[in-house]
Protein backbone atom coordinates (compact mmCIF):
# COMPACT_ATOMS: atom_id res chain seq x y z
CA UNK A 1 0.00 0.00 0.00
CA UNK A 2 1.22 3.62 -1.00
CA UNK A 3 2.49 5.98 1.47
CA UNK A 4 -0.07 8.24 0.33
CA UNK A 5 -3.27 5.99 0.17
CA UNK A 6 -2.10 5.13 3.52
CA UNK A 7 -2.08 8.58 4.95
CA UNK A 8 -5.92 8.45 3.72
CA UNK A 9 -6.81 5.80 4.67
CA UNK A 10 -4.93 5.98 8.68
CA UNK A 11 -5.22 9.39 10.28
CA UNK A 12 -2.34 10.39 12.81
CA UNK A 13 -2.65 10.39 16.52
CA UNK A 14 -4.69 12.88 17.89
CA UNK A 15 -6.31 13.53 14.27
CA UNK A 16 -10.22 13.48 13.83
CA UNK A 17 -11.79 11.00 11.39
CA UNK A 18 -14.87 10.69 9.95
CA UNK A 19 -17.52 7.90 10.34
CA UNK A 20 -16.82 4.72 8.63
CA UNK A 21 -18.65 1.71 7.26
CA UNK A 22 -16.94 -1.31 9.37
CA UNK A 23 -18.44 -3.87 6.75
CA UNK A 24 -17.28 -1.89 3.95
CA UNK A 25 -13.98 -0.93 4.96
CA UNK A 26 -12.79 -4.54 5.62
CA UNK A 27 -13.58 -5.37 2.45
CA UNK A 28 -11.92 -2.35 0.89
CA UNK A 29 -8.66 -3.64 3.46
CA UNK A 30 -8.67 -7.26 2.22
CA UNK A 31 -8.54 -6.23 -1.41
CA UNK A 32 -5.93 -3.28 -0.66
CA UNK A 33 -3.70 -5.95 1.26
CA UNK A 34 -3.32 -8.06 -1.66
CA UNK A 35 -2.52 -5.61 -4.31
CA UNK A 36 1.00 -6.07 -6.04
CA UNK A 37 3.43 -2.59 -5.99
CA UNK A 38 2.38 -2.13 -9.09
CA UNK A 39 -1.34 -2.16 -9.04
CA UNK A 40 -0.70 -0.26 -5.58
CA UNK A 41 0.85 2.32 -7.67
CA UNK A 42 -1.54 2.11 -10.72
CA UNK A 43 -4.72 2.38 -8.02
CA UNK A 44 -3.25 5.64 -6.30
CA UNK A 45 -2.14 7.31 -10.18
CA UNK A 46 -6.16 6.69 -11.11
CA UNK A 47 -6.99 8.63 -7.56
CA UNK A 48 -4.52 11.47 -8.44
CA UNK A 49 -5.66 12.42 -12.01
CA UNK A 50 -9.09 11.76 -10.38
CA UNK A 51 -8.15 14.32 -7.81
CA UNK A 52 -6.23 16.48 -9.87
CA UNK A 53 -9.51 16.59 -12.55
CA UNK A 54 -11.60 17.51 -9.76
CA UNK A 55 -9.22 20.55 -8.38
CA UNK A 56 -8.70 21.83 -11.89
CA UNK A 57 -12.59 21.27 -13.10
CA UNK A 58 -11.30 19.11 -16.19
CA UNK A 59 -12.64 16.49 -17.91
CA UNK A 60 -12.53 12.89 -17.70
CA UNK A 61 -13.88 10.29 -20.05
CA UNK A 62 -16.36 8.25 -18.64
CA UNK A 63 -17.71 4.39 -20.20
CA UNK A 64 -21.51 3.77 -19.26
CA UNK A 65 -21.39 0.55 -17.83
CA UNK A 66 -25.20 0.25 -16.98
CA UNK A 67 -28.24 1.91 -15.71
CA UNK A 68 -29.89 1.65 -12.26
CA UNK A 69 -33.51 3.43 -11.35
CA UNK A 70 -31.32 6.96 -10.44
CA UNK A 71 -28.78 7.11 -12.41
CA UNK A 72 -26.13 5.24 -14.12
CA UNK A 73 -22.81 3.37 -13.29
CA UNK A 74 -19.79 4.32 -15.29
CA UNK A 75 -16.11 4.05 -15.28
CA UNK A 76 -13.50 6.80 -15.52
CA UNK A 77 -10.82 4.45 -14.62
CA UNK A 78 -12.47 3.88 -11.52
CA UNK A 79 -16.12 2.75 -11.02
CA UNK A 80 -18.05 6.37 -10.62
CA UNK A 81 -21.63 7.17 -10.04
CA UNK A 82 -23.71 9.72 -12.55
CA UNK A 83 -27.17 10.53 -11.11
CA UNK A 84 -30.29 11.15 -14.04
CA UNK A 85 -30.25 14.70 -12.50
CA UNK A 86 -26.85 15.10 -14.18
CA UNK A 87 -26.51 13.54 -17.35
CA UNK A 88 -28.20 16.02 -19.36
CA UNK A 89 -29.85 19.28 -20.02
CA UNK A 90 -33.23 17.34 -20.06
CA UNK A 91 -34.67 14.15 -18.58
CA UNK A 92 -33.34 11.34 -20.45
CA UNK A 93 -36.45 8.83 -21.20
CA UNK A 94 -34.97 5.95 -22.39
CA UNK A 95 -32.15 5.53 -19.68
CA UNK A 96 -30.14 1.76 -21.12
CA UNK A 97 -29.45 3.41 -24.85
CA UNK A 98 -26.33 5.27 -23.17
CA UNK A 99 -24.70 1.77 -21.76
CA UNK A 100 -21.56 1.52 -23.82
CA UNK A 101 -21.69 5.25 -24.44
CA UNK A 102 -18.46 6.96 -23.99
CA UNK A 103 -19.41 10.92 -22.09
CA UNK A 104 -17.12 13.90 -20.79
CA UNK A 105 -17.85 13.97 -17.46
CA UNK A 106 -16.47 16.26 -14.82
CA UNK A 107 -15.97 15.00 -10.63
CA UNK A 108 -18.22 16.79 -8.29
CA UNK A 109 -17.24 14.48 -5.20
CA UNK A 110 -14.78 12.02 -4.25
CA UNK A 111 -13.67 10.16 -1.24
CA UNK A 112 -11.13 7.72 -1.31
CA UNK A 113 -11.71 6.36 2.10
CA UNK A 114 -15.18 5.36 1.32
CA UNK A 115 -13.94 4.54 -2.77
CA UNK A 116 -17.09 7.14 -3.31
CA UNK A 117 -16.87 8.56 -6.67
CA UNK A 118 -19.50 10.67 -8.50
CA UNK A 119 -19.59 12.72 -11.56
CA UNK A 120 -21.29 15.20 -13.52
CA UNK A 121 -22.39 15.51 -17.37
CA UNK A 122 -24.71 18.75 -16.90
CA UNK A 123 -22.24 20.71 -15.81
CA UNK A 124 -20.22 20.82 -19.18
CA UNK A 125 -22.76 20.98 -21.12
CA UNK A 126 -24.38 23.56 -19.04
CA UNK A 127 -20.88 25.85 -19.83
CA UNK A 128 -21.06 24.93 -23.47
CA UNK A 129 -24.73 26.51 -23.27
CA UNK A 130 -23.89 29.61 -21.81
CA UNK A 131 -20.83 30.08 -24.01
CA UNK A 132 -22.99 29.68 -27.40
CA UNK A 133 -25.74 31.46 -25.87
CA UNK A 134 -23.22 34.59 -25.65
CA UNK A 135 -22.14 34.22 -29.57
CA UNK A 136 -25.56 33.72 -30.18
CA UNK A 137 -26.71 36.95 -28.86
CA UNK A 138 -24.20 38.77 -30.59
CA UNK A 139 -25.51 37.88 -33.77
CA UNK A 140 -29.31 38.86 -32.78
CA UNK A 141 -30.51 42.41 -34.16
CA UNK A 142 -33.86 43.32 -35.49
CA UNK A 143 -33.56 42.59 -39.30
CA UNK A 144 -30.84 39.74 -38.97
CA UNK A 145 -31.72 36.56 -40.46
CA UNK A 146 -30.67 33.54 -38.30
CA UNK A 147 -30.60 29.44 -39.26
CA UNK A 148 -32.14 27.98 -36.35
CA UNK A 149 -34.22 23.94 -34.73
CA UNK A 150 -37.64 23.50 -33.83
CA UNK A 151 -37.07 22.73 -29.83
CA UNK A 152 -40.15 22.72 -29.00
CA UNK A 153 -44.12 23.19 -30.48
CA UNK A 154 -47.19 24.11 -28.79
CA UNK A 155 -50.54 25.24 -29.67
CA UNK A 156 -49.21 28.48 -30.01
CA UNK A 157 -45.93 28.36 -31.89
CA UNK A 158 -42.83 26.57 -31.54
CA UNK A 159 -39.90 27.57 -29.92
CA UNK A 160 -37.12 27.59 -31.64
CA UNK A 161 -33.40 27.18 -30.66
CA UNK A 162 -30.92 30.07 -32.04
CA UNK A 163 -27.63 28.12 -30.85
CA UNK A 164 -27.67 28.39 -27.20
CA UNK A 165 -30.72 30.68 -26.99
CA UNK A 166 -34.57 30.07 -27.75
CA UNK A 167 -37.09 32.36 -29.12
CA UNK A 168 -41.13 31.82 -29.60
CA UNK A 169 -41.92 31.67 -33.59
CA UNK A 170 -45.90 32.70 -32.41
CA UNK A 171 -48.38 29.79 -35.04
CA UNK A 172 -49.63 33.21 -36.72
CA UNK A 173 -46.28 34.40 -37.87
CA UNK A 174 -45.82 30.53 -39.69
CA UNK A 175 -46.71 29.28 -42.81
CA UNK A 176 -49.92 27.00 -43.25
CA UNK A 177 -51.03 27.18 -39.95
CA UNK A 178 -54.10 29.13 -40.39
CA UNK A 179 -56.34 26.47 -39.51
CA UNK A 180 -53.42 23.76 -38.42
CA UNK A 181 -51.80 23.41 -34.92
CA UNK A 182 -47.77 24.09 -35.27
CA UNK A 183 -47.32 19.83 -34.93
CA UNK A 184 -49.11 19.34 -38.08
CA UNK A 185 -46.29 21.88 -40.50
CA UNK A 186 -43.17 21.73 -38.04
CA UNK A 187 -41.26 18.78 -36.64
CA UNK A 188 -39.37 18.96 -33.21
CA UNK A 189 -35.44 18.67 -34.79
CA UNK A 190 -36.29 20.84 -38.08
CA UNK A 191 -33.95 23.68 -39.26
CA UNK A 192 -35.99 26.27 -40.39
CA UNK A 193 -34.87 30.22 -40.81
CA UNK A 194 -36.17 32.82 -39.62
CA UNK A 195 -35.58 36.40 -39.58
CA UNK A 196 -35.70 38.71 -36.08
CA UNK A 197 -38.80 41.09 -36.18
CA UNK A 198 -37.82 42.78 -32.70
CA UNK A 199 -35.22 42.26 -29.99
CA UNK A 200 -35.68 43.71 -26.25
CA UNK A 201 -31.51 43.40 -25.53
CA UNK A 202 -32.59 44.33 -21.70
CA UNK A 203 -35.08 40.90 -21.32
CA UNK A 204 -33.48 38.95 -24.17
CA UNK A 205 -36.78 38.53 -25.69
CA UNK A 206 -36.72 37.97 -29.73
CA UNK A 207 -39.66 37.78 -31.44
CA UNK A 208 -39.14 35.73 -34.89
CA UNK A 209 -40.88 35.38 -37.86
CA UNK A 210 -40.81 32.72 -40.47
CA UNK A 211 -38.20 32.70 -43.64
CA UNK A 212 -35.46 35.48 -44.83
CA UNK A 213 -37.60 38.65 -44.94
CA UNK A 214 -39.21 41.21 -42.25
CA UNK A 215 -42.65 41.92 -43.58
CA UNK A 216 -43.71 44.85 -45.83
CA UNK A 217 -44.40 47.52 -43.08
CA UNK A 218 -47.19 50.24 -44.03
CA UNK A 219 -46.27 53.50 -44.95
Amino acid sequence: MSASIRAELFPALGEGVDTLTVQGYASWLTEEAALTPEADMAQEERWRRIGAAFEDKTSLTAIVRGAVPDGWHVDVGRPAFLSADQVDLRAVRRPDRLVGMKLEVRVVQYNIRSESLTVSRRTILEERRDRQAVEALAKVHEGAVLRGWVRTLTAYGAFVDLGGIEALLHVSDIPACAARMPAEVLSVGEEVTVTVASYRAATQRIGLIFGGDLPTRPA
